[in-house]
């Protein structure tokens, strides 16, 4: 594809920066992204028709919803490094399809015939995704990462606060999250436990779209409420070996420090506890708690008993901290 002549963009109203654009296939460089808070989401359109309606299109979007994010006390430079993110959060989007129903059958995996094959994600044959997801990276990391996707989540709000929501409410949905309550980790290995800080993202989102248009989106909180106590139950009956408040779970987001993997079995039997997992379930209690009080006040009064429930998970875990002992007693 050949762009127009670079005198075709007015470079004297344009900030242009090193990031790069994909269209039919091809990767398109130094497309201005433009910082003259003069030059109007109009303005942009016109410039950059000639290139053509994609790349137009979400150029002038980038743009135009990044300005009133943007701090009036930021640095020309530190304005610079927030639009250079945004935008590549914004292009890291992608379609991600993976039918594990028809993966698993094309592995020998036949749950529905009683045939069972060691293979990866076997549990997760109602598995079906087919949506637009935002990745780690759609060049290098092209697959997504659930607990990744939640910090994504916080900064996709800042420019596009309805993708955000629909990002956290897909993860919850009935096509990804397992029957059992589980989240999915990632691609290669669903069944993996990752820090559950999808409640946090959650409620930040909601909070700041609560704060952007006046009014919460009461209805999202409530879906991801529900879905998200699933979840809680899950690591409340999975990951507390010896029903004492304290957790286990894996390598819960310190990748490559330990001196073995803490998502795989242990090589002389056994389990861990962790204070990691454990000081996890206590954010998670506390900000389901915080969620549980929006929506007793907001909508009806019986996400009350919601509210004490999740107020007493924290209790028992903050005392279980306060109170193990080296003997497990």
């Amino acid at each position: 594809m050949r762009l127009p002549p670079a005198e075709d963009f007015a470079l004297d109203r344009l900030d242009p920066v090193g990031i790069y654009f994909e269209y039919d296939g091809e990767r398109i460089p130094g497309v201005p992204v433009f910082d003259s808070p003069s030059t109007s989401a109009e303005g942009i359109a016109g410039i950059l028709a000639p290139i053509g309606g994609p790349v137009a299109g979400q150029a002038t979007i980038a743009v135009a919803e990044l300005s009133p994010s943007r701090p009036d006390t930021l640095t020309r430079d530190e304005a610079h490094v927030m639009r250079q993110a945004l935008s590549g959060m914004l292009w890291s989007k992608q379609y991600f399809y993976y039918d594990l129903a028809q993966w698993l059958r094309e592995h020998g995996d036949k749950p529905e015939e009683g045939v069972r094959a060691q293979v990866r994600n076997k549990d997760w044959f109602h598995m079906y995704n087919a949506d637009v997801i935002s990745m780690p990276d759609k060049w290098e990391y092209p697959w997504y990462a659930v607990w990744d996707l939640a910090f994504h989540t916080i900064a996709l709000s800042l420019v596009d606060v309805d993708f955000a929501k629909e990002q956290l409410r897909l993860f919850l949905g009935h096509h990804y999250l397992h029957p059992n309550g589980q989240m999915a980790a990632y691609e290669w290995n669903f069944n993996d436990v990752n820090p559950p800080v999808h409640p946090w993202a959650v409620w930040t989102v909601y909070s700041y779209d609560k704060q952007l248009r006046g009014r919460g989106d009461v209805d999202f909180l409530k879906f991801c409420f529900e879905k998200l106590s699933l979840n809680f139950t899950w690591w409340v009956n999975r990951k507390d070996e010896d029903e004492n408040n304290i957790f286990s779970g894996g390598f819960l987001g310190l990748d490559n420090i330990g001196i073995f993997d803490r998502s795989s079995p242990l090589p002389t039997g056994g389990y861990l506890e962790q204070s990691d997992g454990t000081a996890w379930m206590a954010v998670f209690a506390s900000v389901m708690l915080q969620i549980a009080v929006e929506l007793a006040v907001e909508d009806d009064l019986h996400y009350e008993a919601m509210a004490l429930k999740y107020f007493e998970h924290f209790l028992w875990i903050a005392s279980a901290m306060d109170n193990v002992s080296f003997t497990g007693a």
